[in-house]
């Protein structure tokens, strides 16, 4: 028998992934910093005020975080290399004071 568990008609994005920003609220203050995807009625919507949000915006978001997450493990790396270097320099450094004295 095989048994599959039904998905979720509704899902909630992680507020920390990327910064949503959208415009006119029933809140002023409301960022959006939440959302709701409906798969059933295919809508995105701020879990916080409840304005819709531009699905295709919400995508493009989400792209972008993923560019931003590659660029910082790029720096990572480089940052990473940096690092080696300067040790190896420090230790270099060292032997050169003990040699002097």
């Amino acid at each position: 028998m095989d048994f599959q568990i039904p998905k979720p008609n509704v899902v909630k994005l992680r507020p920390d992934a990327f910064p949503l920003k959208r415009g006119a609220s029933k809140r002023p203050y409301c960022q959006h910093g939440r959302s709701l995807v409906d798969v059933v009625r295919r809508i995105v919507e701020c879990e916080t005020c409840g304005v819709d949000l531009d699905p295709i915006d919400i995508l493009g978001e989400i792209a972008n975080a993923g560019d931003w997450v590659l660029a910082m493990r790029k720096e990572r790396a480089a940052l990473e290399k940096t690092i080696v270097e300067l040790e190896a320099e420090v230790k270099r450094l060292k032997a050169q004071k003990r040699r002097a004295t």
